[in-house]
């Protein structure tokens, strides 16, 4: 009976949510130790060995940004087993095929009207990254401009609250 209960959609659908879930609540930890890292280095900057720090705050950073992406991901397998295609397709996979996380994450700022500064900040990035980030989804989404990004972003359903 026991087999028969881990087959159903339903509790594959549970599984989703919870690993959803956690995921979250891993990134929402990251995100609080890079901040405390910060914190204490704004505190005192001399007690502390300062590119040591900024390594493990942007480590911290870069955890939590994969483990939203892994939430986010979940989310979407989440919405398809519940829609009965459980076949675990990620829910982006149609919408923009060949990104990188780190180029959805940007491509999903661009999409609420954040500027490259914004989107820097959010992401603990530099904007010269968030430039190059942006320029690769140019190409990889065949649009030669802001706007058209912004439009084939809102258009695929990115920059949603």
């Amino acid at each position: 009976m026991d087999d028969e209960r881990d087959t159903t959609p339903h509790q594959m659908a549970v599984d989703i949510a919870v690993r959803a879930h956690h995921r979250d609540r891993d990134a929402t930890v990251r995100d609080a130790q890079a901040r405390m890292v910060d914190d204490a280095l704004a505190v005192d900057p001399a007690a502390y060995d300062a590119k040591a720090v900024a390594r493990l705050a942007a480590k911290d950073r870069r955890a939590a940004a994969v483990d939203r992406q892994a939430a986010a991901d979940d989310r979407g397998e989440l919405i398809h087993a519940l829609l009965g295609d459980c076949g675990g397709v990620p829910a982006d996979g149609d919408r923009a095929p060949g990104l990188r996380p780190r180029e959805r994450e940007v491509l999903d700022r661009l999409a609420r009207g954040l500027t490259a500064k914004e989107i820097a900040e959010d992401l603990y990035l530099s904007v010269n990254t968030v430039k190059t980030h942006t320029r690769n989804l140019y190409r990889r989404l065949g649009v030669r401009s802001r706007v058209a990004a912004t439009n084939w972003a809102r258009d695929n359903g990115y920059g949603r609250p």
